[in-house]
């Protein structure tokens, strides 16, 4: 690991290189070059020549989010898996949430649905309640269309879920998605609106960006910097994600800072009943192809745990029994999926058959967007998958 000396010169040759380049900055030959951490920075994941043979993967993604645009903006779910209706577990509270599943599912969209999603983004950031940036750090358990499909549904146990658990967890995972929906739309329009507000958040809560799963927001604050030329949050942000890809190198490490967030799930009398996989959960795949090529081993060996664990992970309602929403309970959430998915993707490199067969099972409720973007995924690994240079 790079002393502290190594590190502030790296970030003087990065600064000495945006001053010589100005406004066509590219990464400045030879810098981080003994990890190569330029690419992961500035080099993203395309797909093309989707093959017919997933075409049904796409009808169900495009059927899926035909529901979401239809049922307008969503609430968080209420799910109760613990052995009492009274100790219930949300998902999908988190602002933007659901911005980075539909900037997934964009290539794979018909014109029409892109007009929906794009308006539906819009308005989903222009709403002061569910932007990322929400004062709240929520959307409100009661605001929104709900996602459930069953007919009983009452918001409440919000306070006790968020008291307990939500309270703790980072939202930093899905900040990634602004420069992908961006990316994919070129609605730069709508984020440039918001820019003052998501270069306020980052630097908030830039701290967050310690995990595999959200050290992708420093990856996106780089991009989204430099495309609307504030030079001094691109630098401060290319300097968290080379601060976070040499501490991400040691796994330990990473996985200490991940029981700062979920130290319940690291409890002794957690830790057989739980996956401890919480470090993958909203990993891009920029950050996936860095941990194949940096740290293969130690993340092929604790996700090896969870496949051991819940080897139907990609069931839905399969009755395992588990510790994982309550004290007892019986079931998981989604999470699971979006832990592991990404690493077959990146990581473990699957074949694409395998991706599609764990979409055999259904969403749990409308914009399930871990099973939706396991769906993306599938999709898009039965195609051809290039790395480009962001275009800027």
């Amino acid at each position: 690991m790079k002393t502290m000396n190594q590190l502030l010169r790296s970030a003087m040759l990065l600064t000495c290189g945006l001053l010589l380049a100005g406004v066509g900055f590219k990464p400045v030959p030879g810098w981080a070059a003994e990890r190569g951490w330029d690419k992961y920075l500035w080099e993203t994941c395309r797909c093309s020549a989707v093959p017919s043979s997933a075409s049904n993967l796409v009808t169900e993604l495009r059927a899926e989010v035909d529901k979401v645009v239809a049922s307008g903006l969503l609430a968080p779910i209420r799910t109760v898996y613990a052995d009492s209706e009274e100790d219930p577990y949300f998902m999908y509270w988190q602002g933007g949430r659901i911005v980075a599943t539909l900037a997934m599912a964009w290539p794979h969209l018909t014109e029409s649905q892109r007009i929906q999603v794009r308006s539906y983004i819009r308005a989903e950031l222009e709403d002061e309640q569910r932007a990322p940036w929400a004062p709240r750090g929520f959307i409100p358990a009661d605001r929104g269309s709900r996602r459930e499909l069953h007919t009983f549904y009452e918001p409440r146990g919000w306070d006790r879920y968020w008291s307990m658990w939500g309270k703790r967890k980072p939202t930093m995972g899905s900040f990634y998605g602004l420069w992908l929906y961006a990316d994919r739309s070129e609605d730069w329009a709508t984020l440039r609106t918001h820019y003052p507000k998501v270069a306020e958040l980052y630097s908030r809560k830039a701290a967050e960006g310690d995990l595999y799963g959200t050290m992708g927001a420093h990856i996106a604050m780089a991009r989204i910097a430099r495309h609307f030329d504030d030079q001094p949050r691109m630098m401060l942000a290319v300097s968290n994600a080379v601060n976070a890809f040499e501490m991400g190198t040691n796994f330990s490490a990473v996985d200490t800072a991940t029981r700062k967030y979920w130290p319940e799930r690291y409890e002794l009398r957690q830790q057989n009943l739980v996956y401890q996989g919480w470090m993958f959960l909203d990993l891009s795949p920029e950050v996936g192809r860095y941990l194949a090529e940096h740290v293969r081993v130690e993340t092929l060996e604790r996700h090896k745990q969870g496949l051991k664990q819940f080897p139907l992970f990609w069931l839905r309602e399969v009755p395992y029994w588990s510790r994982w929403t309550g004290d007892e309970g019986l079931g998981i959430p989604t999470e699971l999926m979006g832990m592991i998915v990404p690493v077959e993707r990146w990581v473990a490199q699957v074949p694409a058959a395998t991706l599609a067969s764990y979409t055999r099972s259904a969403p749990i409720c409308l914009g399930d967007c871990y099973w939706l973007e396991a769906l993306v995924t599938a999709i898009e690994a039965a195609g051809q998958t290039r790395w480009e240079s962001v275009p800027f």
